[in-house]
This record gives C-alpha cells, structure tokens and sequence, in this order.
C-alpha cells in the first residue's frame, strides 16, 4: 500500500485491492443477522443517513469491491443484498452471454444502478418523446445532453460511453469552479 499511496497520493480503494472481500465488515456494521436481515435503524445508524436510499450510496461508496441493495420490509426492518461489484473487464463479460450493449433494456438496466446504487440522476429518453415541443429541437440527434442538472440518455442511438461523457461534462465544471488547479491540470 505505501507505494500505491506514494505513486497516486491516496490509500487505495477496495476495488482496486486483489481478492478484498468487505462482506463481513458490511455484516458487523449493519448488524445483519444469518438471512442479512437488520432493523433499518442499525443501517441508518451505521451510514450517518436519514433514508435507506441515502445509505444505500454511501454503503455503496464505502465498500466498492461490493454491490449493496437494501429492500425495506417495513420501517423498521430490511433486508441486505450483498454481491459482487460487476466489472466491465471484456474477459468477465464473456460469462454473461449474448449481450446487446445497444440495447434499450440494457441501457435502463444501467441507469437504474447509477441512480439506485450511486446517486447519479440519469433520465432515459427516446426519439419519439424528443418530438415532444417542450424540447424544441434541443438535443437533435444527440446520444445523451445535460438539461436543468440531468443527464438524459436517447436509448435510442446512445452508445455504451454516452451516460460517462455527459457525467464527465458535469464533472469537468464542477472542478473548473470549485478546484481551478486541478481541472487546469487535468486539462494540461
């Protein structure tokens, strides 16, 4: 760890440790029971959140070599659903088949998650809703635009960095106003 932290200037995530496995930690601090079953209280509690929503991105942040879903039962218990953080390495996608990257279904499949698991608010939007007056021709033929703070994705034409190029475009103003320096860096 001391060269990772020596070469990039942070402690490294878990995601980026070989064979770290969080599930036990993750089971400690939410008190989860043998099912992965805890009052909602203890998750609460344990992420300094006021919302299971809320928590469920910062457990999701916190442990990054795991994906986290919590699914109220009531307001005082849930259930915990730990598993694997996908990757997108080639080699590992060859285990889940025919995949149709372009696809509208996958495309909602993969905003769903950013919006659940990370916060991230992204809109799926179609050529046809596009016609819509309200847009007034504002994002013709785009695969994905930032309107009013949200990312829109056309499932239609996007392509599979559409939604990360959006993000990156929110990303890259926010640090030209709060962090000059390192956006003149990163630009360099």
């Amino acid at each position: 760890m001391g060269k990772f932290l020596d070469e990039v200037g942070r402690y490294p995530y878990l995601d980026e440790l070989d064979g770290a496995n969080s599930e036990s930690a993750i089971k400690g601090d939410l008190k989860l029971n043998k099912d992965n079953i805890t009052n909602t209280s203890n998750i609460l509690e344990a992420t300094n959140s006021e919302t299971v929503d809320d928590a469920v991105q910062v457990l999701n942040n916190k442990y990054r070599d795991k994906e986290i879903e919590i699914s109220e039962y009531s307001d005082e218990t849930s259930r915990v659903i730990i598993t694997e953080r996908p990757s997108i390495n080639p080699v590992k996608l060859e285990n889940f088949g025919e995949v149709d990257i372009n696809s509208f279904q996958y495309f909602n499949d993969i905003i769903d998650k950013l919006q659940t698991l990370y916060g991230i608010n992204i809109i799926p939007i179609t050529n046809v809703e596009l016609q819509d007056p309200k847009w007034n021709g504002i994002a013709e033929g785009a695969k994905a635009f930032i309107y009013n703070g949200d990312i829109y994705v056309n499932t239609d034409i996007a392509t599979l960095d559409s939604p990360v190029h959006e993000f990156l475009h929110i990303l890259f103003g926010s640090l030209k106003y709060n962090n000059r320096e390192l956006y003149n860096q990163i630009v360099s």
